[in-house]
């Protein structure tokens, strides 16, 4: 199947691990950034997140990474899906990148 768009989802929690499994299971490539470096190899090794939805075994086109400009670099798309407090600190962190890459709207 080839790949129809890079998508990120911002936030390695049970609701962002889901929607990114979601959305490769649909035939985009996908890269699920978490704040935990340490997490994000642990979910790569295992090809799942224990933390948050253990033995639910994820697509293969799920990349996990803790580099946030990496994962953003080529995105087509980008879904937050974390906690509100830590929502404007992370899209503000994350504009920079978005617009480096891609179109902003802020």
């Amino acid at each position: 199947m080839v790949s129809l768009l890079k998508v990120v989802v911002l936030g390695g929690g049970s609701f962002g691990t889901a929607l990114a499994n979601m959305i490769a299971e649909n035939g985009h490539d996908v890269v699920l950034w978490m704040r935990c470096d340490e997490a994000a190899k642990e979910c790569s090794v295992s090809c799942e997140n224990p933390k948050y939805l253990p033995g639910f075994s994820l697509d293969p086109r799920i990349t996990f990474s803790a580099n946030l400009e990496a994962s953003l670099e080529g995105a087509g798309v980008v879904f937050f899906s974390v906690p509100s407090k830590a929502f404007r600190g992370l899209a503000n962190d994350a504009k920079k990148f978005i617009s480096k890459y891609g179109k902003a709207n802020t």
